[in-house]
């Protein structure tokens, strides 16, 4: 994806873009069609047409004296031609101007994603991907600045960064902020505050957004937390960290308890299980599976039965073996 789309959205619109430029454009506006619908509403409400065919005095004239042909004519005082074409001139700049200001606001407005229900992937200009889990914010700008990539994140996300060492990506989120010149790597946020950052591939800054001197640096299969005001940093042993996004669940020797409230979390649904069961461990890998199938695959390590009840479900006579 280029990154100036600025540049092929212009030519989109004017009809001067070239087939490369048409299938790159094709890509931005199926992952941005919200964006794109705006900008369109705004081009064709103050796209201007050729003023002629607006306003063609010289056939409108012809066409009356066509019409006033062996009829007797009134006295008629002519229109001044010379007032209407710089009437024409006025309406066309004014036009031009609304336009410009338009495109100036919506340019200089930032772009709002907010997911519910469902995850749902973001491109950025940039050719960054950030795919956000349910129930987040993410705000940026629709064009990124020279020397900086700045958006903020309310919620949860994973970013996969293109590489850039003069531009680096900066991502805010409650009292943290997090910069990264090309990595890949997955951000979790709270209200009460609390917020993780967990590396994937390369390496993050994470440091306070009013304390300069609480720094750290993340590497590849470190995590950063910041908790009650505190800003440390450990090695992440949570093998399903992103599982939100891929689907994929390895447990091994996890408590059934551990594995219940994932996937509680997972499903959005409740699970209610005997407490007095929390000794149970189980070794298994749940790959993109419905809720229903999940439970079945643990149903046969642990014979418990199923019940469903509105938007609950129980286990019961759970069979630790």
């Amino acid at each position: 994806m280029a990154t100036d789309i600025d540049k092929i959205l212009a030519k989109h619109f004017s009809n001067q873009a070239t087939p490369d430029e048409e299938l790159q454009f094709s890509v931005w506006k199926r992952d941005n069609l919200d964006e794109f619908n705006s900008l369109k509403t705004i081009y064709d409400g103050a796209k201007l047409n050729n003023y002629k065919d607006l306003f063609d005095v010289d056939n409108g004239w012809k066409e009356i004296d066509a019409k006033l042909t062996n009829t007797k004519k009134p006295k008629v005082k002519k229109l001044n031609l010379i007032k209407i074409r710089k009437w024409q001139i006025a309406a066309s700049f004014l036009i031009l101007v609304t336009l410009g200001y338009s495109l100036i606001w919506y340019f200089n407005n930032p772009i709002t994603v907010q997911t519910t229900q469902y995850a749902k992937t973001v491109h950025l200009t940039d050719g960054s991907i950030v795919t956000l889990n349910k129930n987040t914010t993410l705000t940026y700008p629709r064009k990124f600045d020279n020397d900086k990539r700045t958006l903020s994140l309310k919620g949860e996300a994973f970013f996969e960064v293109k590489p850039n060492p003069n531009k680096p990506f900066e991502v805010y989120v409650n009292d943290v902020l997090v910069t990264v010149l090309g990595t890949s790597f997955n951000i979790k946020s709270e209200v009460n505050g609390y917020a993780e950052v967990v590396v994937k591939t390369g390496k993050v800054s994470v440091e306070l957004k009013e304390k300069k001197d609480q720094k750290i640096i993340l590497e590849k299969g470190e995590k950063g937390i910041y908790k009650s005001a505190l800003l440390n940093k450990e090695i992440n042993t949570d093998k399903n960290f992103n599982s939100w996004k891929t689907g994929v669940f390895i447990f091994e020797n996890e408590p059934l308890t551990s594995i219940i409230s994932q996937l509680e979390n997972y499903y959005k649904t409740t699970i209610l299980i005997d407490s007095k069961k929390s000794n149970c461990f189980a070794s298994i890998i749940l790959e993109n599976q419905t809720l229903d199938q999940a439970l079945n695959e643990l149903q046969l390590l642990f014979g418990f039965d199923i019940k469903k009840d509105n938007h609950t479900i129980k286990l019961s006579n759970i069979n630790c073996k």
